[in-house]
């Protein structure tokens, strides 16, 4: 295979990766497409048979990268989507609780005559808060995870992605401590 066969196989393999939609292709694919296509060409014959084969070859090891690309980006699709699931159940059970908290407290200032409730209660309230606010930064972190998720900024992706993880646990434990201090808020039950 001369210099311009060879060139015009990248650009036909290239142009079949664009076809199917795709916008970039990976460094580590691309080094090892070029290191296999130059051991193709370093052992080539000049007879049909064996460039037919070499193309055929050629064919199956693209289709396998371009396979393995469609997985992993799937996979991704899946990881966000998760994520995203994570973020928004945070921010609605510990904006929930906080709403259904003040609107007891509210509740409870009216027909009590504006006395204070427990200060368990208002504690509570605000580990509700302290939770959507931590569910409000993951989302933040989230956002700048999905802005390093490059091979060349891996390490900077892991960092934000670790953020974001953390502040949904955190946020998932505040929502059961402010449930532990509202139930401790509401006291003993009474037997009617």
């Amino acid at each position: 295979m001369d210099a311009i066969q060879l060139i015009n196989t990248i650009r036909k393999d290239v142009e079949d990766v664009r076809q199917q939609g795709r916008k970039t292709i990976r460094i580590s694919a691309l080094q090892k497409y070029l290191t296999e296509l130059q051991d193709e060409c370093s052992v080539a014959s000049t007879s049909d048979n064996y460039t037919h084969y070499a193309t055929l070859d050629h064919q199956s090891k693209l289709a396998g990268y371009v396979a393995q690309t469609e997985d992993e980006r799937e996979h991704y699709k899946a990881v966000i989507q998760s994520g995203q699931a994570a973020l928004r159940s945070a921010i609605l059970i510990n904006g929930g609780a906080a709403v259904a908290l003040l609107a007891f407290i509210g509740n409870l200032m009216r027909t009590d005559g504006a006395q204070l409730p427990e200060t368990a209660l208002r504690h509570s309230l605000l580990t509700f808060i302290w939770g959507v606010l931590a569910a409000a930064v993951a989302t933040g972190f989230t956002y700048l995870a999905v802005c390093f998720a490059y091979p060349e900024t891996r390490r900077r992706f892991a960092t934000f992605n670790g953020l974001a993880i953390a502040c949904v646990v955190l946020s998932y434990l505040t929502f059961i401590a402010g449930g532990f201090l509202a139930w401790i808020g509401f006291g003993p039950a009474s037997p009617n």
